[in-house]
């Protein structure tokens, strides 16, 4: 909900909201990484969320040679690829990799 809120006070162009939505980013982060209610997942959702609206107001108010653009971008790619593990996708696929192993040495015992 404070995302909300910065988004409100604060124009774009105002230095308080990437403060602000920085600040808030960095708690869902560090939520995340300290399990502090159960809630990992939904931290981790949040934080890509915050990750990519901060993007898009660097888009609209920093030089694109800015290095919080290279932040911002393997933040977001870290929270997504920390999301597909935790993903039921990614679980099939661990599962079919392994009856593919299974199946392989099976099949060179018989």
């Amino acid at each position: 909900y404070l995302e909300h809120l910065y988004q409100r006070l604060y124009d774009n162009d105002d230095p308080r909201l990437e403060l602000g939505l920085q600040k808030v980013s960095s708690w869902h982060v560090n939520a995340f990484n300290a399990n502090v209610d159960g809630k990992r997942r939904l931290h981790l959702e949040k934080a890509r969320k915050l990750f990519k609206t901060r993007l898009a107001v660097a888009e609209q108010t920093l030089p694109a040679e800015d290095p919080k653009f290279a932040f911002l971008h393997q933040s977001i790619g870290l929270t997504e690829q920390y999301l597909f593990l935790m993903s039921n996708r990614n679980r099939e696929q661990l599962r079919q990799s392994e009856r593919a192993a299974r199946d392989r040495l099976l099949a060179t015992l018989n």
